[in-house]
């Protein structure tokens, strides 16, 4: 049963008790586990897109390491950079649009005021 659950940075710390062994599942594969202070060597296994590791009976304290410092960078570079992208193309669209309104205002204003006013005369000098 879990106790208590908390998230950190790069993965997660929680208490559990069981009688029995016991399977934690994740949707990352894990990078490092610690119970109880102590490396963790249990193969993590792979299944129907998850991955879950077998952990001992009794109440324990697991620490959860997701990611190594590697892909936390890559992924958090990625994040700010598709962000950047997106931001980039709203930004671009709604400068179109708006030269795009302008424009078609522009040539609508003209052609009003070629049927509703009268011509001006062309002065000769």
């Amino acid at each position: 049963m879990l106790k208590t659950a908390r998230q950190r940075p790069r993965g997660m710390i929680f208490d559990y008790e069981s009688r029995g062994r016991c399977l934690a599942v994740f949707n990352k594969q894990p990078y490092r586990v610690r119970v109880d202070g102590k490396e963790w060597t249990a193969a993590a296994l792979y299944a129907q897109g998850e991955w879950s590791i077998p952990l001992p009976s009794g109440r324990h304290t697991v620490v959860v390491v997701a990611n190594e410092p590697a892909v936390f960078a890559v992924e958090a570079a990625s994040l700010l950079f598709s962000s950047f992208i997106v931001y980039f193309g709203a930004l671009s669209c709604g400068s179109m649009l708006v030269l795009y309104s302008l424009i078609r205002l522009r040539r609508a204003a003209r052609a009003l005021r070629r049927r509703f006013l009268p011509p001006v005369p062309e002065t000769s000098s």
